[in-house]
């Protein structure tokens, strides 16, 4: 397992069982691309051993380096690897509301689903980010710099 102990860690959930909860790879790698620019000190890929060919080929793409790709081999290990994050972003899906429970801010993509069921209403750590409300990943980072800086205190 990567060392995620640095406080300001972004860590990104890419995947999801569903497809049609994915956000585009490319919009991620525009993600990755923008958070860089705020000088985040770590982004790492979290997600389960199975999920981890797509991360690594993710990686590649967003020019992350490869040990900063944390496929975890238990529930156990993705939430102390979360635990450690500051934000975690990602796609609607289970590493999110693990994030929920254990503390960590989030800020959640929803491309279709309803995310007032799924996430805490009025909350300062966590928000709900609708594809179709913010038109670019540039207004999904402004509006998640917000909770970045919440967590951080």
């Amino acid at each position: 397992m990567a060392n995620v102990s640095s406080r300001g860690v972004v860590a990104l959930f890419i995947a999801s069982r569903r497809p049609y909860k994915r956000w585009p790879l490319e919009s991620f790698a525009e993600l990755v691309e923008l958070l860089r620019g705020l000088h985040v000190p770590e982004i790492v890929l979290v997600g389960s051993i199975a999920e981890e060919p797509e991360m690594r080929a993710f990686a590649q793409l967003a020019d992350l380096p490869p040990q900063r790709v944390i496929g975890c081999e238990s529930l156990g290990v993705l939430a102390a690897v979360i635990k450690r994050a500051t934000l975690l972003i990602g796609n609607d899906g289970g590493p999110k509301h693990l994030a929920t429970a254990l503390g960590t801010a989030t800020v959640t993509i929803f491309r279709h689903d309803p995310p007032e069921y799924w996430t805490p209403p009025n909350h300062p750590l966590h928000l709900a980010v609708r594809t179709d409300e913010f038109p670019d990943t540039a207004s999904i980072v402004r509006a998640a710099v917000g909770i970045y800086e919440a967590a951080l205190g």
